[in-house]
């Protein structure tokens, strides 16, 4: 599915899909209450949480499980030490780039308490039962392998360790969990090297279980009113755990006016400059990020870029791609540097990947003349509306065979 941008004023309130990170969590820990919520048609992704752990259920009383997570790194990551905890056979059925993502640190220390698993293509099969006792995974490589096993090991009839090794990436996501767990009762001690876990513990349904407006998706909103107008933000949490909010933070260092007023996100068009900001910890945040900076004054360097490599697409590349076809310099030299300041309009890809697609949506509004984007039917993994709510907010978008 493809579309044609033209430049156009961007202006009006917009409330910001449920966060993805919080969803999937509160799915897992409810069910794992016995008191499943039901948040489906939230997007792709979490719709892949919800059919996996309908098909748990339905497994509970005998028989393997096929768990069907589509291309959604947090899917399988979460639900694999939590099939193990249970002791449910499973097979996890993979699409796009997912079985080619890193996994691997996670079967290690699965493997090492009880699983065993085997690989048939696209299919990765899992059987055993974990046993508590000490896990030792990586912390450097993704979040997602510490939440599951946090998710995982107050269900074990023992006590556990959890080990870390490595700098943690995307820490803030940790304590997303953490936090999570917290209102499903769930205790945990932080030490030295990670976390004790008591087990036998039982998760209980908190009376709230609402989920904040999501900052990931928040980005491509408050760039469009910084490159195209101005956007006013609802749902969202100043002082949120998620690591995507710091994307607010690298605006306003780049000159944009983003500010809360009474508890909304306001967005106004800014003259932008280049700055050197670290995008380690918040890469779903960095394609909006760069596409922004190739329309700021000056040179940009943004470090850390190195995990976009493993993302649904290379993600690292597809940025480089978009710059280029906007005609920007842009190179890797100690991160991406980027020579900003006169992007030009033009024909974009979106790789198959959500966020390079609403990047590129976004530049093309702000564009002088008419863009093209391909393939934007991905953006329904993670903001299903994006298209809705931009042509709400003024944008002048039409599929490419109307006339």
């Amino acid at each position: 599915m493809d579309i044609r941008i033209r430049r156009s004023s961007i202006f009006g309130d917009v409330t910001a899909p449920p966060s993805k990170s919080a969803l999937h969590r509160l799915l897992i820990a409810s069910y794992l209450a016995d008191a499943p919520l039901n948040f489906s048609g939230a997007n792709d992704d979490v719709d892949a949480t919800s059919r996996c752990l309908e098909a748990l259920s339905r497994a509970k009383s005998g028989g393997r499980a096929i768990l069907r997570v589509g291309e959604s790194g947090s899917t399988l990551r979460f639900l694999l030490p939590v099939v193990g905890a249970l002791g449910v056979e499973c097979d996890f059925v993979m699409e796009g780039r997912l079985s080619e993502r890193p996994v691997e640190g996670l079967l290690n220390a699965l493997s090492a308490r009880g699983m065993s698993f085997e690989r048939e293509g696209s299919v990765l099969k899992a059987s055993g039962k974990l046993v508590s006792g000490d896990f030792v995974t990586e912390a450097n490589v993704s979040s997602q392998y510490v939440s599951g096993l946090l998710f995982a090991l107050p269900l074990l009839d023992g006590d556990s360790r959890l080990i870390l090794e490595g700098e943690r990436v995307s820490a803030s996501y940790i304590e997303l969990t953490l936090s999570v767990l917290d209102d499903f009762g769930i205790k945990t001690e932080r030490t030295e090297s990670g976390f004790d876990v008591k087990g036998n513990q039982r998760y209980v349904l908190p009376k709230d279980t609402s989920a904040e407006g999501d900052w990931s998706a928040a980005c491509f909103l408050i760039a469009a009113g910084l490159l195209a107008g101005e956007t006013r933000v609802f749902g969202l949490k100043e002082d949120s755990l998620q690591a995507d909010r710091a994307f607010a933070d690298m605006m306003r260092e780049a000159g944009g006016d983003v500010r809360f007023e009474n508890g909304v996100c306001v967005a106004k068009k800014s003259e932008l400059h280049g700055i050197c900001v670290d995008g380690s910890a918040c890469p779903d945040a960095l394609p909006m990020l760069a596409i922004a900076l190739a329309f700021a004054k000056g040179t940009s360097l943004v470090k850390g870029v190195e995990r976009l490599r493993f993302k649904e697409s290379d993600r690292l590349a597809q940025i480089l791609n978009l710059l280029s076809a906007m005609k920007v310099d842009c190179r890797l030299d100690g991160g991406l540097l980027i020579e900003g300041g006169h992007p030009s309009c033009g024909e974009f890809l979106s790789a198959g990947d959500h966020r390079i697609a609403m990047s590129a949506i976004v530049a093309a509004l702000a564009l002088d003349g008419e863009s093209g984007v391909g393939g934007v039917e991905c953006i329904g993994k993670s903001y299903p509306r994006f298209l809705e709510d931009m042509a709400k907010l003024g944008g002048h978008i039409r599929f490419s065979e109307e006339k």
